[in-house]
């Protein structure tokens, strides 16, 4: 799909895209893989992910890897936050933390046998910069000795609370040739700040800004939320005025998930209005005209770059692609997660480690992987997951491409979801053209939807007694 940032007329109908909304507002999986995460069980584990990772990596002279580090340290919890975290504040729980990613990152030297050429980096959490410049140092220098060369083009990227970011850090952070920083936002309005325990004010971010790009970090995320409480469009407009004020490179919408059955201290929003599904998606329809109107392209979901980032590129060159990071810039990467709850991703299987500090810095200790759980891919599971990839990231299916390239009839094949699909074609969502599968315009906005009809193990995810899946819209 090429980027357009002219799109804001096929989003002005608010009473329709209203009503659309409350049509479409079931629960449905993000799509950062699939099979989703709730498929993984303890079936399939640390054997079967060594022996797939050696698979993988023994044919492929090239020999190229994308890698995610989990930092799960806060110093204070957001409310509306479902990540994996801790609020330690204890050094020596940092240090024991550090001390077993460091045997993880050894261990993986050791299974794969021979260097490998890093593409792209993510430091994630939590809160990467809870750690010292020191720390970061030191652990960033045992990635790149233990698994090889980094790539002249890569992207290293680091999430980043801009409350506790200090020049040191940024100095740090660009000496080691960190190329991206993304800095959490939520929202400027003082009211909805102190209802999600996150007050952050803009001048503050401002200046953490002025300093990144003083140190020569010129490539800048922010992340929003939109459908927090108290929010309305209104208020939200001027958040976006002042976002624009900041210029950052590309900028995160995310939707806010309320899933109480997985962070119980979001239950404390709930004294407060959260928006209701018509609600979100005017704040978000608001929010994309008004950044497709400032020049940014309009990426897909909840994603948002200017027309010259490496994100816009990879969205025109059909080299984008979605993990557990999000959006990237890599096509069919492999990842590995370094950390606890981290998920790793190869073309026949998903795992991940576990999720409980204690249990992971045991594991590795011990000599063996924290891989605590996962799926194994089928080739109905890979077609599935292409299918769900090219709508969320190209916003399209070439039908005769895909038949090709695995021998099958797609129509025969996928007739349950074509028919699952039926209300998305007559309400002008999904269009179907010989040979093309597409999202309209405004169908991007249902892209999750979409994709769900694709998806084989939803029916049996939804007859669970407890919630498992966010908002879609």
């Amino acid at each position: 799909m090429t980027p357009n940032n002219a799109i804001s007329s096929d989003y002005e109908d608010g009473a329709r895209i209203a009503a659309l909304a409350e049509k479409y507002a079931g629960a449905v999986p993000r799509y950062t893989s699939y099979p989703t995460a709730v498929e993984f069980s303890d079936k399939t584990g640390v054997d079967h992910w060594k022996f797939e990772l050696q698979q993988e990596f023994s044919c492929d002279a090239e020999n190229t890897i994308s890698l995610y580090i989990h930092i799960p340290f806060c110093k204070n919890h957001c409310f509306f936050c479902a990540c994996n975290k801790t609020a330690s504040r204890d050094p020596a729980d940092v240090t024991r933390y550090l001390d077993a990613v460091k045997r993880e990152i050894a261990s993986y030297s050791a299974l794969l046998g021979r260097p490998a050429a890093i593409e792209q980096i993510h430091w994630g959490g939590g809160t990467p910069n809870f750690l010292t410049p020191a720390e970061i140092s030191s652990l960033h220098d045992a990635v790149v000795s233990a698994f090889g060369r980094v790539l002249p083009n890569a992207e290293i990227s680091f999430e980043a609370d801009p409350r506790t970011l200090t020049r040191e850090h940024l100095a740090t952070l660009a000496a080691l040739g960190f190329n991206r920083l993304s800095l959490g936002i939520q929202d400027f309005s003082r009211p909805v700040q102190e209802a999600i325990g996150r007050v952050q004010p803009f001048e503050l971010t401002q200046d953490i800004i002025a300093h990144s790009r003083e140190q020569g970090l010129n490539n800048i995320n922010v992340d929003l939320i939109y459908g927090l409480p108290l929010q309305d469009v209104s208020a939200f407009d001027a958040t976006i005025n002042q976002v624009l004020d900041l210029q950052p490179n590309r900028v995160a919408l995310y939707g806010y998930a309320h899933v109480t059955w997985i962070k119980r201290t979001q239950l404390l929003l709930e004294k407060h209005h959260l928006p209701s599904p018509k609600e979100r998606i005017a704040l978000f329809c608001a929010a994309l005209k008004r950044f497709t109107r400032a020049g940014y392209d309009y990426i897909g979901l909840d994603h948002f770059a200017l027309p010259g980032d490496s994100l816009a590129a990879a969205l025109r060159e059909g080299k984008l692609n979605r993990t557990f990071m999000g959006y990237t810039t890599h096509k069919g990467s492999r990842l590995i997660a370094l950390g606890a709850s981290g998920i790793s991703i190869l073309p026949r299987i998903l795992v991940q480690n576990s999720k409980d500090l204690d249990n992971y810095c045991r594991t590795m200790n011990s000599g063996e992987f924290a891989v605590e759980r996962g799926v194994i891919r089928t080739g109905t599971d890979q077609q599935r997951a292409e299918i769900i990839d090219a709508l969320l990231c190209q916003g399209r299916i070439d039908i005769r491409q895909f038949e090709s390239r695995w021998q099958i009839g797609f129509a025969d094949e996928f007739a349950s979801a074509l028919d699952a699909l039926q209300p998305m074609v007559e309400d002008n969502l999904v269009r179907l053209r010989p040979g093309v599968l597409e999202l309209t315009a405004l169908g991007r906005l249902f892209a999750r939807n979409a994709a769900s009809a694709f998806d084989a193990y939803l029916d049996k995810a939804r007859k669970n007694a407890a919630p498992v899946f966010s908002q879609a819209v």
